[in-house]
């Protein structure tokens, strides 16, 4: 049976949804050919289309903004309720504290089960994550 030779350079894998086909830098896409048979009246189309597409861009740039600085602001907010809070709870260490401890490999995440360094000398209080 002949082996039919696949041709690699046509689509090294068929396209899928995600291969969206590149927009072109704006100034080198096809148009650039053309635009000067087109009537003046177009060209000023695609440049104030281009213009609203920037302003669009800007107004999306300056909403991730706002979002991220909302984010910090709640963020702090929700730090800063961690001293209002009432009774002992679990305080995540720095990485540079969990580093230094010998304890740090058995924090317990979950506090579901022992903790693997729960020893019966030790099970007390085999980490500071839980009382164990």
């Amino acid at each position: 049976r002949r082996r039919r030779r696949r041709r690699r350079h046509l689509h090294p894998r068929p396209l899928s949804h995600r291969d969206v086909p590149a927009r072109p830098p704006d100034g080198l896409h096809r148009n650039v050919l053309f635009l000067a048979r087109v009537p003046a009246h177009r060209a000023r189309d695609d440049e104030t289309a281009q213009r609203e597409r920037r302003e669009q861009r800007e107004q999306r740039e300056r909403d991730r903004d706002r979002d991220d600085r909302e984010r910090d602001v709640r963020s702090r907010a929700r730090r800063e309720r961690r001293y209002h809070r009432r009774g002992r709870h679990r305080r995540r260490r720095r990485r540079a504290e969990r580093m230094s401890t010998p304890r740090a490999a058995s924090l317990c995440v979950a506090r579901v089960a022992r903790c693997r360094r729960a020893t019966a000398a030790s099970a007390r209080r085999c980490c500071s994550g839980c009382a164990r």
